[in-house]
């Protein structure tokens, strides 16, 4: 592929210019590759905001939940209420679901459930008015520190710019819930319907833990202090 680009560019251009023109494909290759690092070193490493956004889910998961990242703080209200009968977190409430599902669905939401088959509660509202399972709302706002790079900056207009119009929060919110739900779950993506397996996250996890550990076994079996000399 580089050698095609460089042909087409020798026939197009000077010497000079794809200098110039692969310079700059290649700072903006190494540019990406930083960003991904830092994206995956603050937002997937333990070292960094893993679990961050635990501080805003209640004390023990609902089967159903939203979650959402509004872009304006003041619109921010803290999304948990206990029901007052019950430390549970289940309120009968017939046609609930009917209201609570909004028209137009939000790209920073994602729903959460204990169980696949939740899901569809929210494709059949109607046929849930006898249910008595409720859905609870979390918002979180996108100048939380969870989203800021841990121990550079909390919060940039910026930043929080790049992560929702580049990025995405994808990515960020599967990473958190999978910490937060102890890899147990669903999660789905409301604009997309998207659906990912959080108990998928955990086993790749531990099957790249346990590569890591083969590939570190063999490597000291190969080490000079292991050679038998004879």
């Amino acid at each position: 592929m580089h050698v095609r680009v460089s042909r087409t560019l020798s026939r197009l251009a000077g010497g000079k210019t794809r200098i110039a023109v692969e310079t700059a494909l290649f700072t903006t290759a190494m540019g990406l590759l930083a960003t991904l690092v830092v994206l995956h070193l603050n937002f997937v490493s333990p070292r960094g905001q893993y679990g961050c956004l635990g501080q805003y889910m209640p004390p023990t998961l609902p089967p159903l939940m939203r979650v959402t990242i509004e872009s304006d703080p003041s619109s921010w209200i803290h999304p948990v209420v206990r029901n007052t009968s019950s430390s549970s977190w289940l309120n009968v409430s017939q046609g609930w679901l009917r209201h609570r599902v909004p028209a137009k669905p939000n790209r920073n939401a994602f729903v959460f459930a204990a169980h696949k088959g939740l899901l569809t509660l929210l494709e059949f509202p109607e046929a849930t008015t006898s249910t008595n399972l409720s859905l609870v709302d979390v918002t979180i706002p996108s100048s939380s520190a969870c989203f800021g790079l841990k121990h550079m900056f909390e919060h940039s207009p910026a930043w929080s710019f790049f992560l929702d119009k580049v990025v995405g929060y994808d990515t960020i919110v599967i990473n958190q819930m999978v910490h937060i739900a102890n890899g147990r779950g669903f999660l789905r993506h409301e604009l997309s319907k998207d659906v990912y397996n959080l108990n998928f996250a955990t086993e790749f996890h531990a099957t790249t833990a346990t590569v890591h550990f083969v590939i570190l076994h063999k490597f000291a079996k190969l080490t000079p202090s292991n050679v038998v000399h004879v």
